[in-house]
């Protein structure tokens, strides 16, 4: 055994941070010996720089070589080396204190570590042979001297070279438990708890501290008396000592012995940064300030050593700072290199002064301020006229503040008005053989706005601005329709709404018809690039007008009014310029016909002229299936009655659909249908499964496939519980046109059917197919066929083969039902039928056009 290696991290420095995303800027060091990591720890980096604040002390085996420290960063996924060192363990003897270099991978130095390494050589002396641990199984009989009144305690010297063997051992040891003189129960003064073994004076409590700290700082401390700081041992004592107190009990701290150390330390600090400061010493400086740092003080001192020295330190720093910003003065004046050291002197004498809370150097900045102001005036306004590139370089070393504090900003707004204005219109003038106004341009003139913008404070620059609008806009408007669009852009975004329109509403004149609605057109989607609107000021005074006439029907509130206008400003032109009537428009006639949220009203606006309607073709494929699908789910190849004329189709086959947006009836439709509602909850009509199933025979066929389909309802979904429902009606291709424009004609409702004159409902495209008129389209006849929204209401199940019509007729035309359900299924094994006598009771909603497959 060679001894113990006790080695102590205390600072890493010059290590370059990298900042980076996967990199990160936390250090860590491990400490090996012989490759075996005995410790490591880690710290967030700052400036470069880290510091520890932690030891470890390892077994040192006769055969160790090396003592090896490794530096790593701790990254995202995983850590990656940054540098390290090696020393040999026979150039380590007693304490060694260092800075040691840090090596990467090419050799290369990236930083260094300052370290602390104590070695010590093997225990040596009493051995106690009390402590059974030592020595067990067949060895403890040779090592156990035989029985003798003179070895009553337990303990041998090993260390005498003179002890031969064990029967000489009295010889050479005091016996202090003489049964003659010694109770032999008595506890040794040395031993530890209740044990009869030795005490290590120099071991750690249970707390960590050590109960010889104190004593040995003094002892340090007493072999540099007095303090010399030009020396480099007695700097490396203070240290140790400071080390050492670090490891001592506040109780021992607070001893008499413990006040006279500390007082000592505090004292041989100061001492080391007075001596730094005199020699304008910052890293020695730096190096006392950790070591004030470091020293023990009590947790109640409002102001400890290292916060004095430092405020002590910024005093000093303030002042050198302002020293040197007066010498910089006379040249700071004509700008350039000199007036930014100037600038970064005042800023740090200023820093300082607020870090050592003893005055403030405002009163000082302020007076060189003042000094430097008509100098530097008379130098800015020289370069505005001469060179403004420089000027600009002088405001950008000053900054706001002290382009404030100086008076500079009339200057700061002559040279951004300048310079703004001059970019602008090189920006903005077409040059020869320029087609359009290629990006390159459009980057050049967004430029020239943001620096011009921040000149608009000052009202010469609106003045100036407008003035040279005034003469650029001619040629933007003559060259092209974007140098147009972009001249609006830059125009809108400078100056304020009531100095737009004057400028440029001639030059709009000027231009052709459809040209002018090019660039207003385009110059509303780029505004709208930056949350800007084109002014009214610029669009044509006959846009103006429909505007004004929807405001006037809004105004009034008549839907039909309303429909009028709205229509004759949207097939203008400037109905793109006044979306925001329009939307008010569209807001109000949704609200007042109850429209579903995905009907388009824009387009029921344009459909006619005479009512709020629209018939869209579907284009949706999805839709386009589910139909095809309903038709082929209803269809009854094998029934037959005798409206039939010829064969039934085996099949059909959905070929497309139109939508039916109609808001008139539509809103009809709505009232009934809440009518009808009110009603069923009166008499407690019944609407559920098992009502349909046990009392009418049955669901309907058409409920499986559209069941809970919003997009089939427009969004909007039936009213269960007026037993709304979707049915087919067929028809002819002409009759389908008329009902869906208007509604269901019951005048032209037969009086002679079987349930009366009513309207007549199908739930299998079987039974509708039986009335349809088809048309040859492209050369495949196809039939129309009406898929509606029908609201039966209370229902009456009729399932007599010969029913009154007339009966029939009163019951829901005098009495409380709202429908009658024919079940021929029942009586005739065909088809059920629905009829209503109020023809509001039904929405025509689209007509599928279908083709037949036999």
């Amino acid at each position: 055994m060679v001894g113990t290696l006790e080695v102590q991290v205390v600072e890493c420095f010059q290590v370059k941070s990298t900042g980076s995303l996967f990199s990160g800027n936390k250090l860590f060091v491990n400490v090996k010996l012989d490759g075996v990591e005995a410790r490591s720890a880690s710290l967030p980096e700052a400036a470069g720089g880290v510091r520890w604040d932690f030891s470890t002390q390892m077994v040192c085996p006769q055969h160790a070589a090396n003592l090896e420290l490794q530096l790593k960063r701790e990254g995202l996924f995983s850590s990656h080396f940054v540098g390290g060192c090696s020393l040999p363990l026979q150039q380590i003897s007693g304490t060694l204190e260092q800075e040691v270099p840090l090596w990467d991978g090419s050799r290369s130095e990236v930083g260094r570590l300052r370290i602390c390494i104590s070695k010590s050589g093997p225990k040596t002396g009493l051995m106690n042979l009390a402590g059974s641990q030592i020595v067990s199984g067949s060895d403890r009989p040779a090592l156990t001297p035989a029985p003798t009144q003179s070895l009553a305690g337990g303990l041998v010297n090993r260390a005498s070279v003179a002890a031969g063997s064990l029967g000489t051992v009295g010889s050479s040891l005091e016996n202090y438990a003489r049964s003659a003189t010694t109770d032999l129960e008595s506890r040794p003064a040395f031993a530890r708890g209740s044990s009869q073994a030795l005490a290590n004076l120099a071991a750690a409590r249970e707390d960590g501290s050590r109960p010889d700290a104190v004593r040995r700082a003094n002892e340090l401390l007493v072999e540099v008396d007095p303090f010399d700081a030009s020396r480099e041992e007695h700097r490396q004592k203070l240290a140790q000592a400071v080390e050492r107190l670090r490891h001592a009990s506040n109780a021992d701290l607070s001893g008499p012995l413990g006040q006279q150390t500390l007082s000592s330390c505090d004292a041989r600090i100061e001492i080391l940064f007075n001596d730094a400061m005199q020699h304008r010493n910052e890293k020695d400086a730096h190096g006392a300030l950790w070591l004030a740092g470091r020293l023990p003080s009590p947790e109640d001192a409002e102001v400890t050593l290292q916060l004095r020295l430092r405020q002590k330190w910024d005093q000093h720093s303030s002042k050198e700072a302002l020293q040197r910003a007066s010498d910089l003065l006379p040249a700071a004046a004509a700008g350039g290199l000199e007036l930014e050291d100037f600038m970064d002197a005042l800023d740090l004498a200023e820093f300082h002064s607020l870090r050592s809370q003893q005055g403030s150097a405002s009163a000082a900045v302020e007076k060189l301020l003042k000094a430097l102001e008509k100098p530097l005036f008379g130098t800015v306004q020289q370069l505005l006229r001469d060179n403004p590139d420089k000027a600009e370089a002088i405001f950008g070393t000053l900054g706001a503040r002290r382009t404030e504090a100086l008076g500079l900003q009339s200057l700061q707004q002559q040279l951004l008005r300048e310079k703004g204005l001059q970019l602008l219109k090189a920006a903005l003038l077409p040059s020869p053989g320029q087609i359009g106004f290629p990006e390159l341009r459009r980057r050049k003139l967004r430029h020239a706005i943001l620096t011009a913008r921040g000149a608009l404070d000052d009202p010469m620059t609106r003045v100036a601005l407008h003035s040279m609008m005034q003469e650029v806009g001619p040629s933007c408007f003559a060259h092209s329709t974007e140098s147009s669009v972009w001249f609006l852009r830059a125009l809108i975004e400078l100056l304020p709404e009531e100095q737009v329109h004057p400028s440029v509403r001639r030059c709009l004149q000027e231009r052709p018809a459809d040209q002018m609605v090019a660039i207003l057109t385009q110059s509303k989607e780029l505004l709208a690039e930056i949350n800007r609107e084109l002014p009214d000021g610029l669009l044509p005074d006959e846009w103006q007008q429909l505007r004004q006439e929807v405001r006037q029907a809004l105004a009034r509130g008549n839907e039909a009014e309303l429909k009028t206008a709205c229509q004759k400003l949207i097939d203008s032109p400037a109905g793109v310029f006044y979306q925001r009537d329009v939307q008010q428009v569209v807001a109000k006639l949704r609200s007042a016909f109850r429209l579903p949220p995905s009907w388009s009203v824009e387009s029921m606006v344009r459909g006619s002229d005479v009512k709020l309607l629209a018939k869209n073709e579907v284009t949706d494929s999805r839709l386009l299936k589910l139909f095809d699908e309903l038709l082929r789910s209803t269809a009854l190849p094998h029934v037959r009655t005798r409206d039939r004329r010829g064969l039934p189709p085996r099949n059909y086959r959905a070929v497309r659909a139109v939508q039916i947006m109609n808001a008139p009836t539509w809103s009809s439709y709505l009232q009934r249908r809440d009518h009808v509602l009110q009603q069923c909850m009166k008499v407690k009509a019944r609407s559920d499964a098992g009502f349909w199933r046990d009392r009418l025979n049955g669901e309907l066929m058409t409920e499986q496939i559209l069941a809970d389909r919003m997009e089939v309802s427009a969004f909007t979904p039936l009213k269960r519980e007026a037993n709304e429902v979707w049915l087919f009606h067929g028809t002819s291709h002409a009759a389908a046109e008329g009902i869906t424009s208007d509604d269901f004609d019951m005048t032209r409702a037969n009086p002679s059917g079987l349930f009366g004159a009513g309207v007549y409902f199908a739930e299998s495209v079987s039974k509708a197919d039986e009335y349809v008129k088809g048309k040859v389209v492209g050369g495949v006849e196809l039939f129309p066929l009406l898929l509606c929204r029908v609201c039966l209401g209370y229902v009456y199940y009729c399932d007599e083969r010969r029913p009154s019509a007339r009966a029939l007729e009163e019951h829901c035309l005098l009495e409380d039902w709202h429908s009658v359900l024919g079940d021929r299924k029942k009586t005739s094994n065909t088809f059920r039928e629905f009829i209503i006598y109020d023809n509001l009771q039904a929405f025509p909603a689209y007509i599928i056009y279908y083709a037949r497959e036999y």
